[in-house]
């Protein structure tokens, strides 16, 4: 689902290449929050990208709201995902 080279940006976290990386990551940054769950809003499809807000919660903590930006190749594969942390 994700190009194996794409790079992922946040604001909150750095920039992160190659899907490996992306996913050492990701298990560490959602294992503090096991039941973290994500409220989203104002989705956006167009051109090959794909948008949204959303909230991010957990038991007992509000975790923020973020905008994400999704930016696809034709075939569907995710090409650059981009976060902005508010």
């Amino acid at each position: 689902m994700i190009f194996k080279e794409s790079v992922y940006t946040s604001s909150a976290v750095s920039n992160f290449n190659a899907v490996k990386v992306l996913g050492e990551m990701m298990t560490g940054f959602f294992g503090g929050w096991p039941d973290e769950h994500w409220q989203a809003e104002n989705k956006l499809c167009r051109n090959n990208s794909a948008a949204f807000n959303f909230i991010r919660n957990a038991t007992g903590a509000a975790l923020g709201a973020s905008l994400e930006q999704i930016k696809l190749y034709p075939d569907g594969i995710i090409k650059r995902p981009e976060v902005h942390a508010s």
